[in-house]
């Protein structure tokens, strides 16, 4: 489809674009526009995630107000620097640990 396009000229090689979390997507794109940085939009990221927490049947736990919490921290993380990740991933999942919404596993 994206190389079709572009024959036809309705898409032109810009240096970046802004994408759907949609990997198939992506990965087309990407396919045809190699040397494009694709980014992705945050609302979008917002809606698959919920969507997940729908399909899961994780909606009664999602209402529960510490378990939004640790689920809208999760989809923040989103917006840090990738430095900045794995520290507040760290405190997101001690805050889970914490409110029992995850148990520690033991490993060998």
């Amino acid at each position: 489809v994206f190389r079709s396009l572009k024959a036809h000229g309705q898409i032109v090689n810009d240096p970046t674009t802004i994408s759907y979390f949609e990997i198939g997507l992506y990965n087309g794109f990407h396919k045809v526009f190699p040397t494009t940085e694709i980014s992705r939009c945050a609302l979008h990221l917002y809606q698959a995630v919920y969507r997940r927490i729908q399909n899961e049947r994780l909606t009664q736990l999602y209402a529960d107000a510490n378990t939004k919490h640790i689920f809208k921290g999760i989809m923040a993380l989103s917006m840090l620097t990738p430095a900045d990740i794995p520290r507040y991933f760290d405190a997101l999942k001690h805050e889970a640990m914490h409110t029992r919404l995850i148990l520690p596993v033991d490993r060998p």
